[in-house]
């Protein structure tokens, strides 16, 4: 329980604070109070907060956190552009000691994609108390990572950004937490480097995942319901290509490195060329997020719904290959075509093709 004297701050983008040697700048809709104790701790109750210290690659970052004893999620942001892109790691007060009380995902045009990056070195248990200090301590080397929270070391498995230096922040939502005792430490030394490089990585690539769709290309965004009730699809009435998205992780295309989602633009359309020397009957096996209409040669063959909660309140929406269609392709050349609509978790499509069981 907090005794301090909470003061609250209402200048959002300037208002800034040290705590300990760091200062703490506030960015943007971000709301937080300063706490009047001897480390001039921040309560943060939503968004981002900066560390007032140069960009950083490589590094140890540390703190002492205390989080509410409620559902909330509180955060490192690291390597970021911005408060919507960089790399995040995060834990999960209401989850502590459980198989998902942290996680780590990229985070691109404002979407954290927790829903595809799942599994050892992307989530997993840790025990933390809730309504007290803990010390925590993220090191970064290269495309590898630690995050310790306490005495719990979890290791964080091939960071899926682009290695750059980037903005350290922290992050919340929901709930409460405090911060204080930020330090800052650039450079990757050969300790660091023999720290973090000491667990083994998992194989999580796309290269084993048979029959795959490697590469979509992707539309500009527009509405969903510009899709209902069509069962012949007519690309004149979508927007353009605006790029292409590779399968990486799992064999899924992460849309949101390419897609940037609003109310009125939730919806991108993911396209494959496939090259088939015969007609042919095949199963196509796919996983999406979070809700897709599928069309093969213009024919709508699937509607679906995998948002979180969407199925039963235990639902996360979590993106594999865990649907599937008999499709008929022609010979020579056949295009696939995913409407992907993202609601919050992960803007994702993912397909391979194999014969029918």
């Amino acid at each position: 329980m907090i005794s301090s004297v909470l003061v609250p701050i209402f200048l959002a983008i300037t208002a800034s604070h040290s705590t300990d040697d760091v200062r703490l700048v506030a960015d943007a809709g971000a709301d937080i109070a300063l706490v009047a104790d001897a480390h001039d701790t921040v309560r943060l109750l939503g968004g981002v907060v900066w560390a007032d210290v140069p960009p950083l690659q490589d590094g140890v970052i540390r703190a002492q956190i205390r989080m509410d004893a409620s559902r909330g999620f509180s955060g490192i942001l690291f390597r970021a552009e911005d408060a919507e892109n960089g790399e995040i790691v995060y834990l999960r007060h209401h989850r502590a000691g459980e198989l998902d009380a942290w996680h780590y995902t990229p985070r691109h045009n404002a979407i954290d994609a927790w829903q595809i990056f799942q599994g050892e070195g992307f989530t997993g248990r840790a025990e933390f108390p809730l309504e007290t200090w803990v010390d925590i301590e993220l090191s970064l080397a290269g495309d590898r990572a630690v995050l310790r929270v306490g005495d719990t070391v979890l290791p964080i498995f091939a960071l899926q950004r682009e290695t750059v230096s980037g903005r350290i922040g922290f992050w919340g939502l929901r709930s409460a937490r405090d911060i204080r005792a930020v330090e800052v430490v650039a450079g990757a030394t050969p300790e660091l480097l023999e720290f973090v490089g000491g667990f083994s990585l998992p194989d999580e690539s796309a290269a084993h995942v048979s029959g795959l769709i490697a590469e979509w290309r992707v539309s500009a965004p527009f509405g969903e319901a510009q899709l209902a009730g069509v069962y012949s699809l007519d690309r004149s009435t979508l927007p353009g290509v605006a790029g292409t998205v590779e399968a990486r992780h799992r064999g899924i295309a992460n849309l949101s490195e390419l897609a940037t989602r609003s109310s009125e633009h939730d919806t991108v359309l993911a396209e494959a060329v496939i090259h088939s020397e015969n007609d042919a009957m095949m199963l196509l096996r796919f996983g999406f997020s979070d809700r897709t209409r599928i069309y093969v040669n213009g024919d709508l063959v699937y509607v679906g719904d995998a948002s979180f909660q969407s199925r039963d309140f235990r639902f996360l929406g979590t993106v594999g290959h865990f649907d599937g269609v008999p499709v008929r392709l022609r010979a020579g050349q056949n295009i696939i075509s995913a409407a992907v609509t993202e609601q919050q978790g992960g803007w994702a499509i993912t397909a391979q093709l194999g014969a029918l069981d």
